[in-house]
């Protein structure tokens, strides 16, 4: 049994963009209010990359797509950086770019990562005296990695084991186990 392969199933096994039965476009209208226009034939690769930042409007003659805070959130939580979000846009837009998108753009995208979060193991202390003579102490300041606050030192979590063989050496005698912050 065979298969018969249409000229565009040939075209894309082939990889072939010469080979394609029909042309495809390589730009797109950005409007000043978001919407991008794109015609139907708009290259896949492009329409691709463009989906990722932008949300799908009208379906007509032409796609209406319009660039969305949310959608490029999604697109930087995937990987990709600003720099690559605004040069595809410059690059395939057939006029140069709205300063009123592209400063949106750098906007919604400067907010990305001013705010994360770090897994952090902590070193808890009674008081600050006995925190002072850790980060003092000759054997034990190399495991501290920071301090939260002046009873709370950041250790990093792969040198527990050591880090508490080297107390129990110090006569710190501490507790054994990590305890779990709950409310």
């Amino acid at each position: 049994m065979g298969i018969r392969l249409s000229p565009l199933g040939y075209a894309i096994l082939m990889n072939d963009e010469s080979l394609f039965p029909y042309h495809s476009e390589k730009t797109f209208s950005v409007q000043p209010n978001f919407e991008i226009i794109i015609p139907r034939n708009l290259d896949l690769s492009i329409r691709w990359y463009l989906t990722r930042i932008t949300e799908l409007l009208k379906v007509a003659d032409t796609l209406t797509y319009k660039l969305s805070r949310h959608a490029i959130y999604k697109t930087l939580q995937e990987g990709e950086t600003p720099d690559k979000i605004l040069e595809f846009l410059w690059k395939y837009s057939e006029n140069p770019l709205p300063e009123k998108v592209h400063q949106t753009v750098l906007d919604w995208t400067s907010a990305y990562g001013r705010i994360g979060f770090v897994d952090a193991f902590l070193l808890r202390c009674d008081n600050e005296a006995l925190a002072k003579e850790l980060k003092e102490s000759k054997r034990i300041h190399k495991f501290i990695v920071d301090e939260i606050s002046p009873t709370y030192l950041v250790v990093r979590r792969r040198d527990y084991f050591k880090l508490l063989e080297v107390l129990e050496e110090e006569n710190y005698m501490p507790r054994p186990g990590v305890e779990r912050l709950s409310r």
